[in-house]
């Protein structure tokens, strides 16, 4: 329990994760943002969507995406606010990884 204690800590002082706090309420009081940011996340839905069902739509599916993501991302604290995203999703998947790896440890080494 100590090293999930130690993780649980990193990742409450981590200045990205608060970062991203405090820019994620800016968002989500602001009707105009939180419109844009449902819109993209309706189009990525449909362009995964189109991805495994219909692909001869998905180019389109993505362009619509890219479009959507772009205009929402000219407002500087929806980009910054992307941008954390992003950064706290890469280090998830480290963290996911090399859980992975020690729980998996004994069972390779078997």
């Amino acid at each position: 329990m100590k090293t999930l204690d130690k993780l649980i800590e990193y990742l409450e002082n981590d200045e990205a994760i608060i970062a991203f706090k405090k820019l994620e309420s800016k968002v989500l009081e602001n009707p105009v943002y939180q419109e844009k940011y449902q819109e993209v996340m309706n189009k990525q839905k449909r362009m995964v969507n189109a991805r495994e069902i219909r692909p001869d739509t998905f180019k389109q599916a993505e362009q619509d995406y890219q479009a959507a993501l772009d205009a929402l991302s000219t407002y500087p604290i929806v980009h910054q606010y992307l941008e954390l995203q992003e950064e706290i999703n890469t280090k998830i998947q480290m963290i996911s990884q090399l859980i992975e790896t020690v729980i998996n440890k004994p069972f390779n080494e078997s």
